[in-house]
Parts: structure tokens; sequence; C-alpha cells
């Protein structure tokens, strides 16, 4: 945690001209862990106080006497701007370890189903004090359509402790130096209930380096209740994609957002493999990405139900 305020300051007034300087100490504080634990080690290094420079090295290098940027890998120039494409689709469903190449912070939380199953699977299940985050690496949403993702506030059927901040999902375009709010998700008598969330990647939100986060702030680093997410999807095409052809050769992502309860695998003696829904999941269902349809489009599938006669209804 870090801290900054006054401690010394001194204001003169010279020549009929006026003018002010204030002096400001700073200090680094870990300012919240739990009582009776081992506190972790921690380290500072390269700290320049002084004059900005150009453009605040738009968040993605460092600043060197005002003067010079040293940029992240990714990015060039005197400020810093963005000379590798990143890229344009993130998909998590934390099945496995979070992968530092989709996400830079991941804090108070961890996969986990001790909140139960959401989707299929695994959830990140955020109940630890101290820092609640989940922050994306950044992305090219130039022409991104959606974020959506399942969540739910509170867990079990009690309702959530009324003093619960909320859950704030945030974008920044520079690297992390600001944010602006996208969604706000409250606590309610209702939000332990899992729900589905899309919401439109909005205008302001569309650059070539966006980064989100959701965060749940606190004051203290003391939290009242617990919540998760899970199937983070961000992506997809503003303009929407005119056809969508999958034998399941290999299981496309961008083709197919959600498929609980699905595996790739060969079904009825085929040769190949096809999506087949024999996983455990509440629920089974597949979705597509969006698909820009018209008059002359049509739909086709080859679907088996079995693989032999039964009296069985589907």
């Amino acid at each position: 945690m870090e801290e900054a305020g006054p401690s010394v300051s001194a204001a003169s007034h010279r020549g009929g001209r006026s003018w002010w300087r204030r002096s400001v100490r700073f200090r680094w504080y870990q300012g919240f862990y739990p009582v009776g634990s081992q506190p972790v080690t921690w380290a500072i290094d390269n700290v320049y106080i002084g004059p900005q420079c150009e453009e605040m090295c738009n968040g993605h290098g460092s600043c060197i006497n005002g003067t010079k940027c040293i940029c992240d890998p990714g990015y060039s120039g005197p400020t810093c701007k963005i000379s590798t494409k990143n890229p344009d689709f993130l998909k998590d469903d934390f099945e496995g370890q979070l992968e530092s190449d989709r996400f830079l912070l991941m804090s108070g939380g961890k996969p986990s189903r001790k909140c139960g199953i959401l989707s299929s699977g695994n959830n990140l299940f955020f109940n630890e004090d101290g820092l609640r985050m989940l922050m994306t690496r950044d992305l090219d949403l130039s022409h991104a359509r959606f974020v959506q993702f399942f969540m739910r506030l509170g867990c079990g059927k009690g309702v959530p402790d009324p003093r619960s901040q909320p859950v704030l999902l945030q974008y920044s375009h520079n690297g992390g130096l600001s944010w602006s709010l996208l969604q706000e998700f409250l606590f309610s008598n209702s939000s332990n209930v899992g729900r589905y969330i899309a919401l439109e990647i909005p205008m302001k939100a569309r650059s070539a380096s966006t980064r989100l986060r959701w965060w749940q702030p606190s004051e203290n680093g003391h939290f009242y209740s617990p919540w998760v997410i899970d199937q983070i999807l961000i992506g997809g095409n503003i303009s929407g994609n005119t056809v969508l052809e999958d034998d399941f050769t290999a299981l496309d992502s961008r083709k197919w957002l959600l498929h609980p309860g699905g595996t790739k695998m060969p079904v009825c003696g085929s040769t190949g493999d096809a999506l087949v829904f024999i996983e455990k999941a509440s629920t089974r269902y597949v979705v597509t990405t969006d698909i820009a349809v018209n008059e002359d489009s049509f739909l086709q599938i080859d679907f088996a139900a079995s693989c032999s006669v039964t009296d069985s209804c589907y």
C-alpha cells in the first residue's frame, strides 16, 4: 500500500509576484496484514520523484530525470507509444494456473469451487483480506465488441453483508496511470445468485492498448462478503463475422465462446472429432461468437443424440 502526505510546507512572497512551494515527504507503508501472521518481504528500487516526462511515458515506461522515457517491451518512441500489436481477445475459465500473458495482477483470490459452480468447474474465488483485484494485460480493443463473464456477489443462501463495497469494472488507456469506470456491481439481497453479465465495450474504452480490472475497494483491507467470477471473455468484432465454419479439428475459442460440459473428441465411431457433451456440468450448451446474418444465411449441422437405437427421449 502506498501513502503520501504533506509533512513540511513553506510559502513565500517576493517582489509583488506571488508564488508557492510545498515540500512533501513520502513514505511506503505496509498498512495491513492479518494479526499474528508473518508479513511477506518486500522492497523498492529505482525510485524517481521529480518533473514528469512527456505524456508520463503513457504509463509504459520509466521516466529518467524528467527528460527521457525508457519504454517497456512492445512500446517505443519519446513517449512510449505501442509498437507491437496487443492481443485482441482474452478468454479464461480458471481451470488451470492463471496465465501471465492474460493477467498482470491477481490478488485476494484463487481458483476454487468453495462458492459453488457458476458454469462448470472452478471459478475465481475472492475471499481474502488485503487487496482484491484482477487486472488484464493490455489488449487491442479498437474493434472489440463485448466483455462478458459470470459473477456472484456473496456465497451461500444468506444475504450478503450490506456493508460490502461494490466491485468495480474499470478500464485504462495509459498503462494504469488513470482508470475510468465501465460498470459497478453492487451487493444486494439477490446478488448471491450467479448471473451471466454481457457488456458492450463503449467507444471511449476502445483503443490499441486498453487494460481492464475488476477491483473491490476497501478502506482498511477488510471485506465483509466474498465474490466469484468465471468464464471471462473479452473481444468480438463490432461488425460481426459473416461466416462460421468448423469441423472441430481444433476447438477455436474465438468461434465458440461457451461450451460447458462439452469436449472435443470422436463420437459414434467418427473418423474425426466433434464437440461432444459428455462432461458433468450444471447445464450443457454451446454459444457461438456474434455472426452477421441476413435473408440469404442458413445453418447446417451434423447432430447425434445417441449412437444406438434407444427408447429414451432427449
